[in-house]
């Protein structure tokens, strides 16, 4: 891996070490932390879209101000894409047990999520967890921001590499 690639790794395994509190019983792990990724790019691709339709103004302000529920939409939308897909959704069953239409119920439904015993530690709340974290990370929101990603140095091309390259080594 090169150096950049590194960087993008410590920098989702960080995310990762965030956000282990709300998942005492289960760290993260490489699948978990390459969707972390792609769905963190899904949601940068969101604020993009939004800059080049409306420019820098109210709008890109609100998207970036409420980081923690369109981290969450984008993480949501990764996921009910990838598990449409049966290639992805046979290997992904290959490594852990899985609920595709239970995982996007309650991530759909917070109020049917809370203390239940399979949301706690399934792979779309491990990947809005994490998404979310790196948007809190880009926008300094919750008081902190990437230490080892340049965000000038580090984009689509290096972040959807590296998700790939580690969800890749995940399954195999």
């Amino acid at each position: 891996m090169n150096n950049v690639e590194q960087q993008i790794i410590l920098e989702i395994q960080r995310a990762g070490m965030f956000m282990q509190s709300y998942r005492p019983n289960k760290p993260f792990d490489n699948l978990e932390l390459a969707y972390g990724l792609m769905a963190y790019q899904d949601w940068l691709d969101g604020a993009m879209q939004i800059v080049d339709s409306f420019g820098m103004g109210e709008e890109i302000d609100n998207y970036l101000y409420s980081c923690n529920q369109t981290a969450r939409d984008a993480a949501i939308n990764l996921m009910r894409v990838e598990f449409s897909d049966p290639g992805t959704l046979n290997a992904i069953s290959r490594s852990r047990t899985i609920n595709p239409s239970q995982e996007l119920n309650l991530a759909n439904n917070p109020s049917l999520s809370s203390y239940n015993p399979y949301w706690e530690t399934c792979l779309t709340r491990a990947v809005i967890l994490l998404c979310r974290q790196m948007a809190y990370f880009f926008t300094g929101r919750e008081g902190d921001v990437f230490e080892f990603i340049d965000k000038k140095n580090c984009g689509r091309r290096e972040v959807n590499g590296t998700a790939v390259k580690m969800f890749n080594s995940s399954i195999s």
